[in-house]
């Protein structure tokens, strides 16, 4: 037989065979006969009522002295400590609750173990529930609306069905079923805990509102219906999450859950929200902070909800004493609350700071093994140090398999186990509080699982746990964030500021610098200046070409990722060993083979984040790849339209590697004419980089170019291939790798790739040898074209020709300016050239057309100011050369010179400057053939 209390002024008694009689406490502090008091039971009451009048008189003696301090006498073991918020707990353990309105103290009776040795084990699961909560419906929708009243009913349905709650309301449970909880409605006194008093007024003032009002509040408001019973159920919910608690503080149960609605973690203090009256749960933790401040100091808050709970982060955001983890789906604020406020980088303020951690999904589809990593990681971590006296669970299920708002993946097992993690903390005082899930049957068997759990049962087994690299990558935000806070998380935040405060460099940029050098001395690459406000400065000196690049020839454009680096760092900090990191870029690879194979090269290297906007320590991963991608189309447009489409090139293939391919579809989207210009677009895909398509309505055949021109490499774990996409054509030729690192699909599908470009090549090769006004130049040596590309008949240049086709290596970094006066200075003297007499030669069509296809892509020269320095001219010596020189001055005062290149000049160097128009080219051309 167990005594208890169950309403203020109540004692239930429970019988051994489960017969329940309430009896108010002032009969027995009038020592009534037991014979009338009600009941059936009253013989056998005797003895559990006896002690409950003792400890009702005790407590009726305490509440009269008024407020006391704490007592630290050993001899009086029976004296309780009282603060002005709540009550507390004697040295026997009894807990006394403050009766609201008078402030008396009530004593709160624990059940007696079924066993004592064991009594967490042997006690029962509590259950709130109340049908009438399902009377809150919208009035527009009916039923249809996701949150309606079927999510509770088939909750209970469930439970009955696995034989966890009695077939009906009047049926007590045995010992092995759950144990019903009493609930009464939350005063606005309790509400007004968490919500202002208006916002509680204007709730309650719903109840006498019209249809047209109800319809009109509705419309109006963020997500949110009422009807006429909306007020009663809410005060309902808020009520039964407040008596979960009670019910588990005061050790009257194990644990419980409450299987209520309106669901209410995004309500914020002052206004409904998201589907939410009030604040459940955030109510429901006031209370036992006011009515148990001894045994509630330290409450953790966890929200599985698939959505950020912004009105509980709210409620304690600078509260020491909560802590709130929410798991949720955030998408870079592009999902329900749409608000930064569920960063990872909200932690708290003030005394709270610290106190709130978010873990931000970027993506759907998360599954088990997300949330799993994240409860190993950072969730239990976190808690154990925390070490809370009372666990509250915002249990959504709007992330489980099948429901239509989430889109998630977590499996009823998902939620066992995470439940099961949680058992483990505050000696076992665990609460589940329904918030969302829209799938009935999803919520049903999810709940099931979890109650399961509850009870005593082990989850079921996971199975193969594969966690995504979007779900790795925020984790390591998430930590790195936390550490500053947190003992048990490593590595520790980095020292970005004080770095920044030594004038340091970022790594990318020092190692772009040492590629251009190296490229410079291979293949004679040089920088194209990107001279455009709206381009970050992240790409200064990261896009370089080989001097051929405005010759008719095939190019290749390359747009590819900083090198990938492996390192291993000092696990309990974010520094390097230098001797420790490696770097491989197999892009170089494919440069090397084309400029042996005749193509002109354009290397774009593509800054994952940029200097001039992501200098900090905090990056959004999410929007620095939206940055970019968008940043790899604006480049892309650029050379397009300033280089690339004013040379004589007339077979383009465009290479995107990694995240680049982003960028690269999105300008061929937007771009359509430029997909057209271009023979074949490859793309290597990693995991986790977007498989974006190339499409457009009002032209169909867009679609079907881009899936003949393209070889888009996707790795073997690509969500397209995990998640079953199905491919179209506006995806391109999607070929699936059978590896899944970059650097390692470039290497073993580099033969696959060289093979086609080699088909472009010798579709190029017969199109310029039907072309007879410009003939193919290699290496100083005029190639007949009539002749197959194998065995082609070759004439030496004289040595006018191979000054003209010199190209000597320049500075990558030359001003503007003295590029400008070069460029001028080689027009003149190409146009100078083309007034002197013929020499002998049995190759003079070819040397005119040879001097047309290497002249710098110039226009016409602005009237030059008096100051200007004149332009070179050429000087034939003795032996039949070609001296440039300038008047009045030297060919060394005109001419770049490269330090690297041993002092060389750079005719080429005009070829840097800034690109003309098509006009001007034309107009050009008809001034060499003059």
């Amino acid at each position: 037989m167990e005594a208890i209390v169950q309403d203020p002024m109540d004692v239930v008694v429970t019988t051994e065979d489960h017969g329940i009689v309430t009896v108010d406490l002032d009969e027995i502090a009038s020592s009534r006969p037991m014979s009338e008091l009600p009941g059936p039971h009253a013989g056998i009451m005797a003895s559990a009522l006896d002690r409950s009048a003792l400890l009702h008189s005790h407590a009726s003696s305490q509440s009269g002295r008024g407020e006391t301090t704490n007592s630290n006498s050993e001899d009086d073991e029976s004296t309780t400590s009282e603060s002005s918020a709540g009550a507390d707990r004697s040295s026997e353990g009894i807990a006394y609750m403050r009766q609201p309105g008078t402030g008396a103290l009530i004593p709160v009776i624990p059940r007696e173990p079924k066993f004592r040795p064991l009594p967490y084990a042997t006690a029962r699961t509590g259950i709130v529930y109340d049908a009438k909560m399902g009377r809150h419906s919208s009035l527009e929708f009916d039923d249809d609306h996701p949150e309606a009243p079927e999510r509770i009913y088939g909750i209970i349905q469930g439970l009955r069905a696995a034989g966890l709650l009695p077939e009906d309301d009047e049926t007590p449970g045995s010992d092995f079923q759950l144990l019903r909880i009493k609930l009464a409605r939350a005063s606005k006194d309790e509400l007004c805990l968490v919500h202002s008093e208006g916002h509680v007024d204007r709730m309650m003032s719903t109840a006498s509102w019209t249809t047209e009002e109800l319809l009109e509040f509705s419309r109006k408001s963020e997500s949110v219906f009422v009807n006429d019973y909306t007020y009663y159920s809410a005060v309902l919910a808020a009520g039964g999450a407040m008596a979960a608690v009670r019910e588990v503080i005061g050790r009257r149960v194990r644990n419980s859950v409450a299987i209520i609605r309106p669901p209410g973690h995004h309500a914020e203090h002052d206004a409904p929200s998201g589907f939410c009256i009030f604040n459940n749960v955030p109510v429901a933790v006031k209370v036992a902070q006011r009515e148990w401040p001894d045994q509630c100091r330290k409450v953790l808050i966890l929200d599985w909800d698939v959505h950020h709970g912004n009105g509980i982060q709210r409620a304690f955001y600078n509260d020491p004493n909560v802590l709130y983890i929410s798991i949720h789906v955030y998408q870079n604020a592009a999902f329900y609350p749409y608000s930064t406020f569920g960063d990872h980088v909200h932690c708290g303020e003030g005394a709270g700071l610290g106190r709130n951690v978010n873990i931000p999904w970027l993506s759907m589809e998360m599954s088990d093994s997300d949330y799993i990593l994240a409860f190993q990681q950072v969730v239990m971590p976190i808690a154990q140090e925390f070490d809370p006296d009372l666990v509250v669970i915002s249990a959504g299920f709007d992330a489980a398999v099948g429901d239509p708002i989430g889109n998630c993946n977590v499996t009823p097992a998902g939620y066992a186990h995470m439940t099961h993690m949680l058992m483990s903390l505050a000696r076992g005082k665990v609460v589940a509080c329904l918030e969302g899930g829209y799938n009935v049957k999803a919520i049903e068997t999810s709940a099931v699982a979890m109650t399961r759990t509850l009870m005593g049962e082990p989850p079921e087994r996971l199975g193969e746990l594969k966690p995504s690299l979007a779900a790795i990558n925020t984790l390591q935000l998430v930590i790195r964030t936390q550490a500053r806070y947190w003992n048990c998380l490593y590595p520790r935040a980095s020292e970005f500021d004080r770095i920044k405060d030594l004038e340091s460099d970022r790594l990318h940029d020092v190692i772009r610098e040492w590629q251009a050098n190296k490229y410079f001395e291979l293949y004679d690459m040089t920088p194209l200046h990107i001279m455009n406000e709206d381009v970050s400065k992240s790409y200064k000196d990261r896009v370089l070409a080989t001097p051929n690049y405005f010759e008719k020839r095939p190019m290749l454009v390359i747009f590819h990722d900083a090198p990938e680096a492996e390192a291993d760092n000092v696990p309990s900090s974010n520094r390097l060993d230098l001797h420790k990191i490696r770097i491989t870029d197999y892009a170089k690879n494919y440069i090397e083979w084309a400029t042996k194979h005749d193509f002109a090269v354009v290397d774009v290297n593509t800054p994952r984040f940029l200097t001039d906007v992501d200098d900090t320590d905090e990056v959004n991963e999410a929007r620095a790849k939206q940055r970019h991608a968008a940043a790899v189309a604006d480049v892309a447009k650029y050379l397009w339209q300033n280089y690339l489409d004013l040379g004589d090139t007339s077979h383009f293939v465009f290479m995107a590697i990694g995240d680049s391919s982003a960028g690269l579809v999105r300008l061929l989207k937007q771009d359509n004419d430029i997909l057209r210009r271009v023979h074949l677009v490859i793309n290597f895909i990693s995991a986790y980089s977007p498989l974006n398509g190339v499409m457009n309505e009002d032209d169909p055949s867009i679609a079907k170019t881009y899936k003949s021109n393209s070889m888009i490499f996707a790795a073997d774990d690509h969500d397209a291939y995990m998640l079953a996409i199905k491919l179209k054509r506006k995806h391109g030729n999607v070929i699936r790798s059978p590896y899944t690192n970059v650097q390692q699909m470039l290497k073993e599908h580099m033969d696959e790739v060289t093979s086609r470009l080699l088909e472009i090549r010798r579709e190029w090769t017969v199109q310029v040898a039907d072309d007879d006004d410009v003939p193919m130049v290699r290496d100083n040596v005029i190639v007949d074209t009539a002749m197959t590309d194998d065995v082609a008949m070759s004439t030496e240049l004289n040595p006018l020709d191979a000054f003209r086709n010199l190209k000597p290596r320049p500075a990558p970094r030359v001003q503007v300016q003295v590029q400008d006066q070069m460029a001028e200075s080689m027009e003149a003297e190409i146009l100078q050239f083309d007034s002197l007499p013929a020499r002998p030669t049995n190759n003079a069509n070819h040397l005119q057309s040879a001097l047309r296809s290497q002249s710098p892509r110039k226009p016409a020269s602005p009237k030059r100011k008096a100051s200007s320095p004149p332009p070179l001219e050429p000087d034939l010596g003795d032996n039949g050369t070609i001296t440039p020189t300038r008047r009045g001055g030297t060919a060394s005062s005109a001419m770049s010179s490269s330090p690297r290149s041993g002092g060389r000049t750079s005719p080429f160097i005009s070829a840097m400057s800034t690109p003309t128009t098509k006009d001007n080219k034309h107009t050009r051309k008809a001034a060499f053939r003059r």
